[in-house]
């Protein structure tokens, strides 16, 4: 009796009782809404570190020897973060921009 109880809730026979296992249409819904929401993320990452770099790199060009190399460091991990998620690197602007 046990057996065939368990067999019907994991198939979903009683359905009223348990909707058993996620059916496969199911799971490829929840997967795309997942990928949705981990390209949102990486696109407003994205937005955020770009603005950042152009900061530090303005910040940089404008500081004294000492404090650049604070700053180099920073951009630098940026930067890979940059290439990363975008797997191309960022044309980084000269100080004369700025």
């Amino acid at each position: 009796m046990g057996l065939a109880a368990h067999i019907a809730i994991a198939c979903g026979y009683v359905a009223f009782m348990h909707p058993g296992f996620a059916r496969a249409d199911e799971i490829s819904k929840v997967q795309s809404q997942i990928q949705a929401v981990a390209d949102s993320i990486d696109t407003q990452r994205l937005a955020t570190l770009k603005s950042s770099i152009l900061e530090i790199r303005q910040k940089q060009c404008k500081s004294t020897p000492e404090v650049r190399a604070l700053y180099t460091e920073t951009l630098q991990s940026m930067l890979v973060e940059y290439e990363d998620l975008t797997k191309r690197r960022y044309p980084l602007p000269g100080c004369e921009s700025f």
